[in-house]
């Protein structure tokens, strides 16, 4: 996954395994997507705000 979503192993690996323990294999299908958009967030929008203070 980290070559086509750009998220590293581990994170898809947990977040698969949360994703299927809550919604089973719909979820742990689209965990990953969500966890690479969860990743984008807290890297171009939480991450910055942090620098400037």
């Amino acid at each position: 996954m980290k070559s086509s979503v750009d998220v590293p192993a581990a994170t898809t690996i947990v977040a698969a395994l949360i994703g299927g323990a809550l919604l089973g294999i719909v979820g742990a299908l689209l965990s990953i997507p969500v966890a690479a958009a969860i990743q984008l967030i807290v890297s171009e929008v939480v991450l910055p705000r942090q620098e400037h203070h």
